[in-house]
């Protein structure tokens, strides 16, 4: 059972993105807080909504599928620590996105873009905002930074089940953007992600 879940983990990070995964990710991200429908049109009104956000940023960012997985992980664990005790205003879930892509990015990987590097790839935030909500998404989730084998498999089997829940199997499998030109992908996350589950290493904190 762990060789097929194994294979399965690697056989889809070796896959090109696709847009079905693009699109569960953007519902799972509508889920970790619930917002306000409207708001002041001075507050970040220009901020697209959430799912074009999400494409726009991982085209522009060029990450993989590996590390998409991995926030997910990350995703979910904030959602059940906010449970119902809080609401946003309209860009909430689009700043805790990039929060936690960027925080994700350098989980896994030592040399991950610096959050000056960030303002390219999200285009609507400043350095300063980003520093902010990189602060705030670490202290929702207290620092509880690990992500496990079995957790990017939990998180893999869930969307396999959305796929099959939905008839969309094929369209799972239709791609976004070609595997060659991901960030991180299938080799890296198999390099990072064990270091992660058995030393426990933290988060090193690379400067703004």
């Amino acid at each position: 059972m762990h060789q097929q879940q194994q294979r399965r983990l690697s056989e889809f990070m070796e896959r090109p993105l696709s847009l079905s995964f693009l699109k569960y990710i953007s519902d799972q991200a509508s889920l970790v807080i619930p917002c306000h429908p409207t708001a002041t049109k001075n507050i970040n009104t220009v901020v697209p909504p959430l799912a074009h956000f999400i494409n726009f940023l991982v085209r522009r960012s060029t990450v993989g599928p590996g590390t998409l997985l991995a926030v997910l992980v990350l995703l979910d664990r904030l959602r059940n620590r906010l449970a119902r005790i809080a609401k946003g205003m309209p860009c909430t879930r689009q700043r805790i996105f990039l929060a936690t892509l960027i925080v994700t990015c350098k989980l896994l990987n030592d040399t991950a873009p610096k959050n000056r590097h960030w303002t390219h790839y999200a285009h609507y935030f400043t350095v300063e905002e980003i520093n902010l909500m990189e602060k705030q998404l670490l202290a929702l989730l207290d620092f509880e930074l690990s992500i496990s084998l079995n957790d990017l498999h939990t998180m893999l089997a869930r969307f396999e089940l959305s796929c099959n829940s939905t008839s969309t199997t094929d369209s799972c499998k239709r791609t976004l953007v070609n595997a060659n030109s991901m960030m991180i992908g299938a080799s890296s996350i198999s390099q990072h992600i064990p270091g992660v589950c058995g030393n426990q290493r933290s988060l090193r904190r690379l400067p703004p």
